[in-house]
């Protein structure tokens, strides 16, 4: 299940959400002031990767 982010509106406090891709758009309260002002983040995402080591040539 993805992690949402979320910052609330009122009172500025950043949290995350398990649920549903499907839910996604569903409005969250914060946890702080309760407020529904709440805006999804952009979330950031790493990976983890062996591929590193890409060569080219440049033919002929």
């Amino acid at each position: 299940m993805p992690i949402y982010e979320y910052k609330c509106k009122n009172c500025l406090n950043s949290f995350e959400v398990y649920k549903p891709i499907n839910k996604k758009d569903d409005k969250e309260k914060c946890p702080i002031c309760e407020s529904y002002e709440t805006d999804r983040l952009l979330s950031q995402f790493s990976s983890n990767s062996n591929m590193c080591n890409i060569s080219y040539s440049s033919g002929g």
